[in-house]
């Protein structure tokens, strides 16, 4: 068999392990028609997965009818569910990837992913419910009063990430993007602007709303009133690219009366700078530009940008030990980790220019 499709039978097989591990014995998994075009591989290579999977007792597999869990329970293993929104972000990718490695090197757990869409999310509590995890770690886009209310069954086994609901003796890990905001306004009134722009650059679900907030509050109490610059973006897919057409159309149909503006992503961020220059708007002379949550962008940039961000070490590192003590005591209540600034070329101090 050639070392290619051996690699890819290996890594197949394991994603379809952990989630077999999350199921219940006897539940019957989607179609090979489904698996299929989930994992996005040949069916060679899912054959001889399965195949595998049946051999060692993991699934049974009856014609004409279905692949059914036949793997019982291991209270040795700790089963955890991270369930974020389909769009994942680089940071998200990032984290869970360096967290699933963490909790490898101590063997005793099981990770898996388990994304949904944000605007179908009235089906994910009923998945977490049905899921076999010890424990759930919830990235929440949308903390409704009618999500939170069917998720209450199951709260004692949840851990918030990212941003949190305001419920007494949650377990959350709180990157506070309300705070977030608050930096990216700080900087740039630190730096003497007063005429800033916010570019809504991301769906409106709760974290990115935190950040607008924040970002608004702060600038309110400076006596600063924003031009807040809303480019309709309805899905985290593509939101980068979404923003670059809307910001071309608005530089070239509409006076650019702000000195710093603020972006609620990196990616995004890193668009309007390419739109400005394109259009002879020199960043950070003319407009300085702020970026936020983290994704990982390329360094090697014409301008490295300002960004609000975090540091990945220790958000992964707290969240292992965490997980631990959640283990151990049945709890491990509320961590927040503040953000922290990254200062780069794309955001200056405002030089108020001469009139000639």
């Amino acid at each position: 068999m050639p070392k290619q499709i051996a690699k890819e039978i290996e890594s197949l097989y394991v994603k379809l392990y952990n989630r077999i591990s999350m199921i219940k014995f006897g539940e019957k998994l989607p179609s090979y028609r489904q698996l299929l075009q989930e994992y996005e591989c040949s069916r060679q290579v899912l054959n001889k997965t399965l195949q595998k999977l049946q051999a060692d007792g993991v699934i049974i597999i009856e014609d004409r009818i279905g692949i059914f869990a036949n793997l019982k329970n291991n209270d040795y293993q700790k089963k955890i569910i991270f369930s974020h929104a389909d769009w994942v972000c680089e940071h998200i990718k990032y984290f869970s990837r360096e967290l699933e490695n963490q909790l490898k090197k101590q063997g005793n757990y099981i990770f898996m992913e388990l994304p949904y869409a944000p605007d179908a999310i009235d089906s994910l509590p009923d998945k977490l419910k049905n899921s076999n995890a010890d424990l759930i770690l919830l990235d929440l886009e949308n903390f409704d009063c009618s999500t939170i209310g069917k998720l209450e069954s199951i709260m004692d086994k949840i851990i918030f990430f990212e941003s949190s609901p305001m419920l007494h003796k949650i377990n959350a890990i709180d990157l506070q993007p309300f705070f977030s905001g608050m930096m990216a306004a700080q900087h740039l009134i630190e730096l003497g602007h007063r005429e800033i722009a916010l570019i809504a650059s991301e769906p409106r679900l709760f974290p990115n709303k935190e950040k607008i907030y924040g970002f608004l509050d702060y600038l309110k109490l400076h006596g600063v009133k924003p031009k807040i610059i809303d480019c309709k973006i309805k899905s985290g897919f593509a939101a980068a690219s979404f923003t670059a057409d809307f910001m071309d159309n608005y530089v070239k149909n509409n006076p650019i009366d702000f000195t710093a503006c603020f972006a609620l992503s990196n990616s995004s961020a890193l668009e309007v700078i390419k739109v400005l220059r394109a259009n002879n708007i020199r960043v950070p002379e003319d407009v300085s530009v702020i970026g936020c949550s983290g994704e990982n962008y390329d360094l090697s940039q014409e301008v490295e940008l300002s960004s609000i961000s975090y540091n990945y070490e220790k958000i992964i590192e707290v969240t292992a030990k965490n997980i631990e003590l959640f283990f151990r005591t049945g709890r491990c209540g509320t961590t927040r980790i503040p953000p922290i600034l990254i200062q780069n070329s794309s955001t200056t101090k405002y030089v108020k220019k001469e009139l000639v």
